[in-house]
């Protein structure tokens, strides 16, 4: 009876674990379908369509490294998103966070330009980090202390952080020597190292790597994770297990902002080299549709990141070649998370603040 009591409970987590699998996977199909037929009712022919999609994305080994480059800001702040989320914190700030952090990576790389490389990018990836992980720790800190909706908070900060952005790159750390709102260059030694010639593929793409699997102990196997597990399935079971809740919560919101302003630092010091009013195409906000996709797991996260990263840069081909517009993109993007929110509607950890009892709408001990 033991024996074959073990064994159903075995067949069903395998079951659970395949139904796991298998609903990203529908998603995606079902978002396909139907952008297949909006495809069809521009006139054009879908298999083509997404045939110059895949082209675009691995049709020549520079495409292919074009996909890592657009993946490595989605995998870091997806990685952040997917964490705050897993604590129940629905943080959907990471493109603030990822600006702050380019703003501290631009300061630091302009008024330290002279520095050597060995000092000089550790110091910029350590303050891109702390740029990050205080601007989140701000809504973390106010629900922690306040119960003030994360939600509401994170999106202002969005907002603010593009003024503040704006601010600097048309005023204090404006190019002198230029006419477009941005800064002087970075010094050379903050600037991340390229590591294939001919390519925009550069060293950042190794830490995060490296940050996924990290991430991946971090939340599944230490205690730190358990702790953040346990405040994203219910407050009154972290509570009286001991969690200390509003440390709790504010250190994942400083770990998810950090790793979203590390983002941001990746783009400026392997990419652009300086700081642009605008050289974040929103990868904040898809960031937060990686980590759902990814069923806010790490090595998941690895792989949705990439399949939207193989979908941006596709997009260009697909519409040279059949005519259509790159926003379909963003359509299907969307139909994704709709189809995966639907899957995941009873499972999908509620926001603290629409909890039915009054003691848990703040997280204050």
């Amino acid at each position: 009876m033991m024996e074959n009591g073990k064994m159903k409970i075995k067949q069903n987590d395998k079951r659970k674990i395949l139904a796991q699998l298998l609903k990203p996977v529908a998603a995606i199909a079902a978002a396909l379908l139907v952008g297949a037929v909006l495809i069809l009712y521009a006139g054009a022919n879908p298999v083509m369509a997404y045939k110059s999609l895949l082209t675009g994305a691995f049709g020549s080994f520079y495409n292919f490294t074009e996909v890592l480059v657009k993946a490595s800001p989605l995998w870091l702040a997806g990685l952040g998103v997917a964490l705050s989320f897993k604590a129940g914190i629905f943080n959907v700030g990471a493109e603030g966070q990822i600006m702050m952090g380019a703003l501290a990576t631009a300061w630091i790389g302009v008024v330290l330009g002279n520095l050597p490389m060995i000092i000089l990018l550790p110091v910029t990836m350590l303050a891109a980090v702390l740029a990050g992980g205080i601007w989140a720790s701000i809504p973390g800190m106010m629900k922690a202390k306040l119960g003030v909706d994360e939600i509401i908070t994170t999106i202002m900060f969005n907002y603010i952080a593009t003024w503040v952005v704006s601010y600097f790159v048309t005023g204090p750390l404006k190019d002198p020597a230029g006419v477009n709102p941005q800064t002087a260059e970075l010094g050379a030694g903050a600037q991340l190292p390229i590591l294939v010639k001919a390519t925009r593929l550069h060293a950042g793409l190794i830490l995060t790597l490296i940050l996924i699997v990290v991430m991946y102990f971090v939340i599944q196997k230490s205690t730190f994770g358990y702790k953040v597990r346990l405040l994203g399935s219910s407050l009154t079971v972290a509570r009286a297990s001991g969690v200390n809740v509003p440390l709790t919560l504010i250190t994942t919101m400083i770990i998810s902002g950090g790793l979203s302003g590390l983002a941001g630092m990746m783009e400026i010091s392997g990419l652009h080299h300086r700081l642009l009013n605008s050289f974040s195409p929103g990868y904040g906000f898809t960031a937060v549709v990686v980590a759902l996709l990814g069923n806010l797991n790490p090595l998941a996260v690895f792989v949705s990141g990439f399949f939207f990263a193989a979908m941006t840069v596709g997009a260009n081909e697909m519409q040279r070649s059949a005519a259509i517009p790159t926003s379909l993109i963003s359509v299907i993007q969307g139909l994704i998370v709709f189809f995966v929110l639907i899957s995941e509607v009873k499972h999908f950890p509620k926001p603290h603040i629409f909890t039915s009892k009054k003691e848990d709408r703040g997280v204050t001990e």
